[in-house]
């Protein structure tokens, strides 16, 4: 085989020496893209970590302000709570205040009329529908001559016994009734009627006066002084009640 010529010798010799400067540049460049990608590596952790920390801090901000709700729900329930069990105390409070004015009645007007010998009587001139003296059979022109155990003669008289009756107690009324009798004639007859007293407050008064008013307490004491006088306004009439008891 022939020997390469000098010249090819050295072409040769400058084309590996050439070879292994260009290793060495690709092994230098790898090098330094390694490095390059390590440092990079690196800084992407270094972020990564940096926002775990700062997920880790809003899901913590989540839970405090998530338990801060339930916090203010529950306050929020309990205030409720507290408000309902208030107005329950004040409807309460407002019925007894309400029950303290209550004048006890029967549901009759009556009249007095003179007899003969300068006394007087009581005849039944109204009687309400729905009241407890039409529910015990008190009829119109009966004549009350006893309330319980007073004697009535005149209006007076069967005020002062009703107003002593406790609400929703019975009291018995003696009434003088005349009637006709089969064979045309008129006749006389005595009847005890058993009568519930019933409850009614003054003409005008009710609870939603006593909740709008700045203090129910006076008002309630105005009323059992002044009667229906006291629910007018300064420089109004009073209130007309109706007659009947």
């Amino acid at each position: 085989m022939p020997q390469p010529s000098r010249a090819e010798q050295v072409a040769l010799s400058k084309l590996a020496a050439k070879n292994d400067i260009d290793k060495e540049e690709e092994a230098s460049r790898s090098d330094v893209d390694k490095e390059k990608v390590r440092k990079e590596l690196k800084q992407a952790r270094r972020e990564v970590h940096a926002l775990n920390k700062d997920l880790k801090q809003v899901k913590l901000q989540v839970r405090e302000r998530k338990q801060g709700v339930g916090v203010l729900a529950n306050r929020l329930h309990n205030a409720m709570d507290d408000i309902d069990y208030l107005r329950k105390c004040e409807e309460e409070w407002l019925r007894e205040l309400e029950r303290e004015v209550m004048r006890p009645v029967v549901g009759v007007e009556v009249h007095e009329i003179p007899y003969p010998d300068g006394t007087l009587g009581l005849v039944v001139t109204a009687v309400a529908q729905k009241g407890t003296a039409h529910k015990a059979g008190v009829q119109i022109g009966d004549i009350v001559s006893k309330f319980g155990k007073t004697d009535v003669q005149s209006k007076t008289d069967f005020a002062k016994a009703l107003l002593a009756s406790p609400i929703g107690s019975k009291q018995n009324m003696q009434v003088i009734r005349r009637s006709m009798a089969p064979i045309g004639k008129p006749c006389t007859s005595v009847e005890w009627l058993s009568i519930v007293i019933a409850g009614a407050v003054p003409t005008g008064f009710s609870v939603e006066m006593l909740r709008s008013a700045p203090d129910p307490e006076e008002l309630v004491r105005r009323c059992k002084q002044e009667g229906v006088r006291a629910l007018a306004p300064v420089g109004s009439p009073a209130p007309i009640s109706a007659e009947g008891s």
